[in-house]
């Protein structure tokens, strides 16, 4: 599940090596943040990639379990420990109850990398050179963002569904951290698509495949939450 093409050889030199560092943070955090929420085996794209010393086969192969991630030289324990969190503490089967900052990150790489995927089948690799990185990242963060924000509250919803700025997806990121309700679907989830959709198409994304990644990234918050079988009928599951 983790989006490992980067284009880079579209790319000089010079700018070459930091949109791979960026690209091998962006599968990396989007690989640990699946398997923190999702309970899936961890395939490390760093040791796929050979650029962590501490890596080993199982690494490459898929961890399974906090024991089986190196302790000494693990890159990946230590951005863990960067953030003041522990492997051997975190609960790796537990349905998300609430929203948390890796999460957040999870959903904004989904975004991103069905973003990325679209870009490339409609109009090749080139267009990621002329569209940049840091472009597809915020527009992942306007679909994420709101998404979000309508499991938590209809009215967080309506305030943050055209992030426009960075200080707006900021603003939203604390709202949402803050927010303790029960998570469920505050919006119809067809409402939720149809006004997202539009936030694409001005992108010169395609109607149709505009609708298709913000369902993608709907249906994959709704699975995380248990709620593939309600629906917001009237604002409410």
């Amino acid at each position: 599940m983790v989006f490992h093409g980067s284009g880079s050889d579209y790319f000089d030199e010079a700018e070459r090596g930091a949109y791979f560092a960026d690209v091998t943070e962006v599968n990396r955090d989007m690989a640990l943040c699946e398997y923190l929420v999702e309970s899936e085996q961890f395939v490390c794209p760093l040791a796929e990639m050979q650029v962590c010393s501490a890596a080993s086969t199982v690494c490459a192969e898929g961890i399974r379990n906090e024991q089986e991630f190196p302790h000494d030289g693990c890159l990946i324990r230590a951005v863990l420990e960067q953030s003041n969190l522990s492997l051997d503490k975190l609960n790796m089967n537990k349905k998300l109850e609430h929203i948390t900052e890796a999460y957040i990150n999870k959903s904004e790489g989904d975004a991103t990398k069905a973003l990325q995927l679209a870009l490339i089948a409609e109009r090749g690799k080139e267009e990621l050179e002329i569209t940049g990185h840091e472009v597809l990242v915020f527009l992942g963060v306007k679909i994420a963002l709101p998404i979000l924000c309508s499991f938590a509250k209809d009215a967080l919803y309506n305030k943050y569904k055209q992030i426009k700025t960075k200080k707006d997806a900021e603003s939203a990121k604390a709202e949402l951290l803050a927010h303790t309700e029960p998570l469920m679907a505050k919006v119809k989830k067809e409402t939720v698509v149809t006004e997202l959709t539009r936030v694409l198409t001005p992108e010169g994304i395609p109607e149709e495949k505009a609708k298709r990644i913000v369902e993608h990234c709907y249906n994959e918050v709704e699975s995380d939450l248990g709620l593939e079988n309600k629906s917001a009928a009237s604002g409410k599951p």
